[in-house]
């Protein structure tokens, strides 16, 4: 449900002459496990064709950022 109203979002953006990239931070209280890793490629999946998803902990540090090739930090 949040994926389709940022989409919508954008396409807003979009009408009313907005042409920079919509970011999205998600902080995560929790940094993952070394030997067990989130797979955080499927969220946000269609915002993500529009915009950029970030996944940050509360110090601030990118454990996940998309970009046009998916890739996971």
């Amino acid at each position: 449900m949040i994926d389709d109203r940022l989409c919508q979002l954008v396409e807003r953006l979009r009408r009313s002459g907005y042409q920079h990239r919509l970011e999205v931070e998600y902080q995560t209280y929790e940094s993952p496990q070394d030997d067990v890793k989130p797979d955080f490629s499927r969220f946000l999946l269609k915002f993500r064709e529009q915009g950029l998803v970030k996944i940050v902990e509360t110090d601030g540090m990118v454990i996940y950022c998309s970009d046009e090739h998916g890739v996971q930090v």
